[in-house]
């Protein structure tokens, strides 16, 4: 098909007004549509071997290995030993973080938690300031936990400026 905005339009005359596209987009996009004109409840499904592997619903929810997801990525591991499921952030290199971010509705970073590849520590910060002490919980590679500190001298190292007490 060649034109300015190529389409593939299937009509379901089982029911009607029910259509799905295939747009190729003006600025190199592409668009899949399920139930444009929202005849039904619309979801797209990927199917491998004939078995469905991923489903994205209308409401914009993702289940993978999941039909109904009920969060907006839901994921359930195939029955078996060693299929659990799991989501793996790899750093780019050997100094490089993995992490997760938590934001407020203004995109502004107040929580992250992940791995610091340059000192191997397991991290957790309240804010985008930087590793600094007060605002850490850390486990490093050795399994010891810092609250406070980011060098952790024993099993359970906590550390505040004025004074460190357990209630």
């Amino acid at each position: 098909i060649t034109d300015e905005s190529p389409a593939i339009v299937l009509n379901d005359t089982n029911v009607s007004n029910l259509q799905h596209k295939i747009i190729g987009g003006g600025n190199a996009g592409l668009e899949i549509s399920a139930d444009p004109n929202n005849v039904g409840t619309g979801y797209i499904r990927f199917d491998v071997a004939n078995s469905e592997k991923v489903r994205i619903l209308e409401s914009g929810r993702i289940g993978i290995g999941e039909t109904s997801p009920d969060t907006h990525i839901h994921i359930v591991g195939n029955a078996g030993s060693g299929n659990s499921p799991a989501i793996r952030l790899t750093p780019a290199g050997a100094n490089d973080d993995a992490r997760i971010d938590f934001t407020d509705e203004g995109g502004t970073v107040r929580w992250y938690m992940g791995y610091d590849g340059s000192a191997e520590n397991f991290i957790m910060v309240a804010d985008e300031s930087g590793f600094e002490g007060s605002n850490v919980m850390l486990m490093d590679n050795s399994g010891n936990v810092g609250i406070g500190t980011t060098s952790p001298a024993q099993p359970l190292h906590i550390a505040h400026a004025t004074d460190a007490q357990i209630q």
